[in-house]
């Protein structure tokens, strides 16, 4: 059972690495050259054949607080950085977009106890040593595929599909639901600086794990300039429930989790061009013969349209 109890920090970090996914102080607030009150519509939009990539990077840090006496969990650390390119493949009558995505590059530092992982998707030697590796082997088949969404105005998922994927409708709406972050859906009316909604819950489920709720508020924060672009700030508060899987040997539970950040919607582009949000959860888990640790995790994620 100890065996169980020395690796159960790393399936939770693992998914709410997902969920965490971007607070931000740049640029100049325009305000003052606002009209009071003056309301706008976000939306998400495309020009057919617009071709533009974006980094993300992540650094998750994950320690045990509690342990059994006489067991030792080492400190987990990840940092990845991704260049994804996207194209807008077809614009429809009704205003959703079909874009493609693919990852270019990828580099990942992974850290647990003495043991450390690299990976780095422009080194032949690096994607070598990959092939064999339980960090990163996915990571290589990662690289092949081309991921494709139809997004509607207000940014919800219309449609998903990945090179290879069957045409049961069964699997793509399961890959729709893990991929969809309530973050990115807009209000379907107007609204100004200073308005709040609720984003509504999305709801996964991760075995042995069990099911993860998030809930999220935004805020309309501020109109501000970044460069040539005209940018809404869109500030985020998200929060989750947990319900362990029944079936499972290891009790999961997620005792605090809290996220914060910040979107920043082109209005020019009509795109996210960059976004900041920090997660932090704590969790207990418990195996059969009782034993139980309790651990903490800290997950920055951050996003950036590059230029060209």
């Amino acid at each position: 059972m100890r065996k169980g109890v020395c690796n159960i920090t790393m399936p939770l970090l693992l998914v709410f690495v997902l969920l965490a996914c971007g607070s931000v102080t740049r640029a100049e607030s325009t305000n003052n050259n606002q009209k009071a009150g003056a309301r706008f519509l976000l939306r998400i939009k495309g020009t057919l054949g617009e071709r533009y990539k974006t980094e993300i990077t992540s650094k998750s840090e994950g320690v045990t607080l509690n342990a059994p006496e006489g067991v030792t969990i080492p400190p987990h650390s990840e940092q990845i950085r991704m260049v994804v390119e996207t194209q807008v493949e077809e614009i429809k009558s009704d205003g959703c977009i079909v874009i493609s995505q693919r990852i270019k590059q990828e580099s990942d530092l992974v850290k647990h106890g003495a043991n450390t992982w690299e990976f780095d998707s422009t080194d032949p030697g690096s994607r070598k040593k990959a092939e064999n590796s339980p960090w990163f082997a996915d990571k290589l088949k990662a690289l092949m595929v081309t991921d494709r969404f139809t997004v509607e105005p207000t940014g919800d998922l219309q449609a998903v599909s990945s090179d290879g994927d069957t045409e049961d409708p069964s699997s793509q709406d399961a890959l729709k639901s893990l991929i969809m972050d309530p973050r990115q859906v807009l209000p379907k009316q107007e609204v100004k600086v200073g308005d709040t909604w609720d984003m509504g819950s999305r709801s996964y489920t991760f075995p042995p794990i069990g099911r993860v709720t998030t809930t999220c508020t935004c805020v309309f924060s501020d109109i501000r300039q970044e460069g040539k672009d005209k940018t809404a700030v869109l500030q985020f508060t998200c929060n989750a429930k947990h319900e362990p899987d029944p079936e499972s040997d290891m009790k999961y539970e997620l005792e605090n989790f809290k996220s914060e950040g910040a979107k920043w919607l082109s209005l020019t582009r009509g795109r996210f061009i960059f976004s900041s949000f920090k997660t932090d959860w704590t969790y207990k888990v418990t195996a059969l013969n009782g034993e139980w640790a309790r651990s903490h995790v800290t997950c920055e994620v951050q996003t950036k349209e590059l230029e060209k």
